[in-house]
C-alpha cells in the first residue's frame, strides 16, 4: 500500500501491465541516469483529474556524442482515483467523462511521434545555451519557451520547490521538446584520409503560442510568433573518442511579426487581415518581438573579450503581388520602423524568382545573405558534452552536470577536457512566408547546407588538424571551397542531407497544419523536374485538399487540445464551455435509443449517434409547434422559425459531420473528407448559411490578434 506522502514511480510493461514501485533516489552525478520519465509524488499531481500521462514507448532518434536522444512512440494514462468516487450526479459523471475525453486529446499528442527527451542532455536549449547556463560567461536572458511539457511537470516541480525538507523531483523531471530530431553520417574526404560526420538535427516548436494554421497567426501581445521554430544543426566527428570538437548552428522561422490573421470563411485562400503599425498596441507587440529575438541569438560580449557581433537576418518570402503584398510591406516597414543595424531585412519572394519551378534561382538569396550568414558565426567547442540536468535542489544553479570521465593508460579515472567554447554563434537567421511551412522549409534547407562547410572546417580547426594547403579566408584558415565542393559532389551527402530537413519539414507542417509539407519533393530532390512536374504536383495537390478540410473542420478542437496541453486555459472556464455537451453525451451513454446487448457492437457505433441528433432535432421541432399554437407557454420562441442551427439543413449538415473524419490518412477518409466539404460549400452558398457556423471553431478562445 502506498501513503499519499510516499514518492513513487508508474510504470508500464511490455505486456500492458502498470507497476507501481518506490525509487531509489539518486544521490550524486556519478550514479546511474537511466531513470523513469514521470513520477507522481504526494498529491495533486494529475493532468486533468486524478490521471497520468506516461510515455511508454520510446526509439532511437538521433545522438549528441554519447547522449542519445529518444523520440516517445506510445503513451497511456493511468488513473489514481477509485471507482467508487464516481458520482451517479449527471453533473460529476459528465465531468468524469469530459475528464477521459480531455486525456484522450492529450494522448493523441503523446503518440504523434513529434516528442522527443534525453535522460542525459536538455534538448530544450541550444548547445551554445547550455554552455551559457552553464559557464555563465555571457550575460543572457534564456527561457524555457521550448520546454513542450512544462505546464504537465508543474505539480513535481512545486511539489520539492514548496518543500526544503521534500525529496527533490527533478531527476524524474524529464523536459521534452515537440518537432523533430534526426541523425545522418556524412563522409568527407580531408588530405587524402576519409572522415565521417554525424550530423544531428534538432527542430524545436514553441510552446509561447503554439496553435494551428489559420487559428493562430502572427505574434501575441508578448511578441511571441505562432508556428515559431528553432532548428539546430549539430555536427561532430563520428569518431568523437578521438576527435572531441563539436560545432552547432541555429536558425529560427515563424510567422510575420505582425498583427494579422486569416478567418476561416470557406474559401481556400482566405483574406488576409492585418493592424496597422501606427496603433501603439501594435508596435509594442512588434518591438517586444525583435528585441526578444537579440535578447535570445546575440549575445552579449564575453568575459574572456570574445567579440560578439552578429545580426538577425529576416528572410522574407512572402509574395510582392496579390494578397500577401500589403502584409509583406507591412514586414519590411516593421524591421525599417525598428531602426536598429542589428536586424534587416532581406526581400525575396520566392514565387516570382522561381517561377515555373526554376528553383536554382535560389542561389540568388544565398548569395544575398551568404556573407551576414557568416558572420553570425556557429558554435564550436572542444570535448565531450557533459551530461545535464534539471536542479530543484537548494543549489541555486539552474542547471547540474556531471563531467563525463575517461580512463588512463593505468586505469585511473581522469576528468576529461569539458565543454570549452571556441567560437559563439552571434546571430541567427529568421525565415518566414505566409504559412512558414513549405517556402520556409525549403529555404531554410539550402541555408543549412551552405553552413555545413563552415562547421566541418572549425572542427577541423579545433582539433588542430587542418590540412597544410589550406589559406586563410575570411579569418578562417581552411579551403573553404574544397569542403563545399566535396559536399556538393557527393550523390550520399546529398541524398541524406535533404530528406534529414525534408522530415523536419513534414514534421513541422503536420504540427501546424495537420499534414506534410509541400514542395518536400523539391527539398529531397531539387534537380527531379519530371518527378516535380508529375508525382511531386500530384502530391502537393493531395496535400492541399487535405489541408483545407483538416484547417475548417478539425482544427478548433486540435486548438483546444494545444491549449489544455500548455496550461493556456482556465479549468473552471473549460468546464463551463464543455457542461452542456458533456452532459447530453453522458445521457446519451446512460440512455441509448438502440439496445445496445442486442445490437452489434459496429452497428450501435455507427447509427446510435445519428438517432440521437435526431431527437434533439425532433424534440427541437416539437417545441417550436407547441409555440405556435401557444401550448408551451414556458417558453415561447421569439421567432416563428426555427433557430438556423436546428433547421432542416442543420440537421443535415450535423449528420454529415456526425461521420467527419479527424484525419486524413488513407483513400476512404480523404474520400469522406472531400465529399464533406463539397456538400457543406455547397450548402452555405445554396441557403445563405454564416462559414462561421459551419467550420469548427474552438472552444477555449482563438490566438487572433
Amino acid at each position: 500500500m502506498i501513503r499519499p506522502s510516499e514518492t513513487f514511480q508508474a510504470v508500464e510493461t511490455k505486456h500492458g501491465r502498470i507497476v507501481i514501485e518506490v525509487p531509489r533516489f539518486r544521490l550524486s552525478e556519478e550514479d546511474g541516469d537511466d531513470f523513469g520519465v514521470l513520477v507522481v509524488t504526494s498529491k495533486n499531481c494529475f493532468v486533468s483529474g486524478p490521471h497520468v500521462l506516461l510515455a511508454t514507448q520510446r526509439e532511437l532518434a538521433g545522438t549528441i556524442q554519447t547522449h542519445k536522444l529518444w523520440r516517445v512512440t506510445c503513451g497511456c494514462t493511468l488513473s489514481l482515483q477509485s471507482d467508487q468516487q464516481e458520482s451517479s450526479l449527471n453533473n460529476l459523471a459528465a465531468r468524469r467523462l469530459l475528464d477521459l475525453q480531455l486525456l484522450k486529446d492529450l494522448l493523441n499528442i503523446a503518440n504523434s511521434g513529434h516528442l522527443y527527451y534525453a535522460h542525459s542532455y536538455d534538448l530544450t536549449h541550444s548547445l551554445q545555451r547550455n554552455n551559457l547556463l552553464l559557464n555563465k560567461s555571457l550575460s543572457t536572458n534564456i527561457d524555457d519557451r521550448f520546454f513542450f511539457n512544462s505546464h504537465l511537470m508543474q505539480p513535481l516541480q512545486s511539489v520539492s520547490s514548496s518543500n526544503s525538507q521534500s525529496l527533490p523531483t527533478y531527476p524524474w523531471i524529464t523536459k521534452m521538446i515537440c518537432g523533430y530530431i534526426g541523425s545522418v553520417d556524412i563522409p568527407i574526404e580531408v588530405d587524402t584520409s576519409e572522415k565521417i560526420y554525424t550530423v544531428t538535427l534538432v527542430s524545436r516548436t514553441s510552446t509561447r503560442r503554439l496553435g494551428t494554421r489559420y487559428l493562430s497567426r502572427g505574434i501575441d501581445e508578448s511578441g511571441h510568433a505562432s508556428n515559431f521554430l528553432e532548428m539546430e544543426q549539430i555536427v561532430f566527428n563520428h569518431d568523437f573518442h578521438r576527435d572531441l570538437a563539436i560545432s552547432s548552428h541555429v536558425q529560427v522561422r515563424g510567422s510575420v511579426p505582425l498583427v494579422w490573421s486569416q478567418p476561416r470563411n470557406l474559401a481556400y485562400k482566405p483574406k488576409v487581415f492585418f493592424e496597422g503599425l501606427d496603433a501603439p498596441e501594435v508596435w509594442a507587440r512588434v518591438r517586444a518581438h525583435f528585441r526578444d529575438l537579440k535578447t535570445q541569438y546575440i549575445p552579449k560580449k564575453s568575459k574572456t573579450g570574445q567579440k560578439t557581433e552578429g545580426e538577425i537576418i529576416c528572410i522574407n518570402l512572402l509574395d510582392d503581388f496579390g494578397r500577401e503584398a500589403a502584409l509583406s510591406s507591412a514586414y519590411k516597414n516593421a524591421v525599417n520602423k525598428f531602426n536598429d543595424d542589428a536586424v534587416i531585412h532581406e526581400d525575396f519572394p520566392i514565387n516570382k524568382w522561381c517561377k515555373n519551378f526554376n528553383y536554382a534561382n535560389m542561389t540568388v538569396l544565398l548569395d544575398r545573405v551568404k556573407q551576414k550568414l557568416f558572420q553570425s558565426g556557429v558554435f564550436v567547442q572542444d570535448g565531450l558534452v557533459p551530461s545535464f540536468f534539471i536542479s530543484q535542489s537548494r543549489s541555486t544553479s539552474p542547471i547540474r552536470f556531471s563531467a563525463p570521465k575517461s580512463k588512463t593508460e593505468n586505469g585511473v579515472l581522469k576528468n576529461c577536457n569539458v565543454f570549452k567554447p571556441i567560437f559563439l554563434q552571434s546571430g541567427v537567421t529568421r525565415t518566414s512566408c505566409l504559412d512558414s511551412l513549405d517556402r520556409t522549409n525549403l529555404t531554410c534547407t539550402l541555408l543549412a547546407k551552405l553552413i555545413l562547410p563552415r562547421q566541418i572546417i572549425s572542427l577541423l580547426i579545433a582539433a588542430n588538424e587542418s590540412p597544410s594547403t589550406l589559406t586563410k579566408q575570411n579569418d578562417w584558415s581552411v579551403d573553404e571551397n574544397a569542403v563545399s565542393n566535396t559536399l556538393e559532389n557527393s550523390a550520399i551527402v546529398a541524398r541524406v542531407f535533404n530528406d534529414l530537413y525534408a522530415d523536419a519539414g513534414d514534421a513541422a507542417s503536420i504540427i501546424y497544419a495537420g499534414t506534410r509539407a509541400l514542395r518536400g519533393d523539391v527539398t529531397r530532390a531539387p534537380g527531379m523536374k519530371r518527378r516535380r512536374w508529375i508525382c511531386g504536383g500530384l502530391d502537393d495537390g493531395v496535400n492541399s485538399l487535405v489541408r483545407y478540410y483538416l484547417n475548417h473542420y478539425a482544427d478548433g478542437h486540435r486548438q483546444d487540445t494545444y491549449d489544455i496541453w500548455t496550461g493556456k486555459y482556465d479549468e473552471n472556464e473549460t468546464w463551463k464551455q464543455f457542461t452542456k455537451e458533456s452532459i447530453r453525451k453522458y445521457q446519451e451513454e446512460e440512455n441509448p435509443i438502440l439496445p445496445e446487448k442486442i445490437v452489434p457492437h459496429y452497428i450501435f457505433n455507427l447509427i446510435e449517434p445519428l438517432l440521437q441528433l435526431v431527437k434533439i432535432y425532433v424534440t427541437v421541432y416539437v417545441e417550436w409547434v407547441r409555440s405556435l399554437f401557444g401550448l408551451n407557454s414556458a417558453q415561447k420562441f421569439k421567432s416563428r422559425q426555427i433557430a438556423s442551427g436546428h433547421s432542416f439543413v442543420g440537421l443535415f449538415l450535423s449528420a454529415i459531420m456526425l461521420y467527419a473524419p479527424n484525419k486524413v490518412s488513407n483513400l476512404l477518409q480523404f474520400a469522406q473528407a472531400m465529399y464533406i466539404c463539397t456538400i457543406v460549400f455547397l450548402a452555405v452558398k445554396i441557403f445563405g448559411i454564416s462559414a462561421s457556423a459551419v467550420v469548427d471553431q474552438p472552444k477555449l478562445g482563438t490566438n487572433q490578434f
